[in-house]
């Protein structure tokens, strides 16, 4: 999306050419997360790339440097780690993805496939032990 437009941009075509312009932005009431205490968090998956990896709302920088695990239609989908490589084939986990959010990963594999989510379904974050677990 960004380099055709810069490219156009660079060859001097106005910016109104370019798009619509919008007068009625709408703002959303609901950033797609939300914390429900001080370790835990519910963030709706917005997106699935074409890999099958689940990319939540809740920002990674709300979970920097935290122990968490998250919980997917009741099921335990992994804890934070920093790469894909981390995890051994067929393993969920939790990475801070491009996106700068949290995303739900099967290591090789497909996370859409793997916990049957699409995008609305929400996630469930914890740090510390398993959700529901003290």
């Amino acid at each position: 999306l960004f380099a055709p437009v810069a490219a156009r941009l660079h060859r001097g075509e106005p910016l109104a050419n370019l798009g619509n312009f919008i007068d009625d932005p709408i703002q959303l009431d609901n950033p797609g997360w939300s914390s429900l205490s001080g370790n835990a968090w519910n963030a709706t998956i917005m997106l699935v790339d074409r890999y099958g990896n689940l990319i939540t709302a809740l920002p990674g920088s709300e979970v920097d440097a935290k122990r968490i695990h998250g919980t997917l239609h009741g099921q335990p989908c992994g804890s934070l780690v920093t790469t894909f490589s981390s995890l051994p084939p067929g393993q969920p986990g939790l990475v801070v993805g491009g996106f700068g959010t949290v995303e739900v990963i099967v290591n090789q594999e497909s996370a859409e496939r793997r916990f049957h989510a699409q995008p609305g379904d929400r996630v469930l974050f914890s740090e510390g032990g398993w959700w529901g677990e003290t």
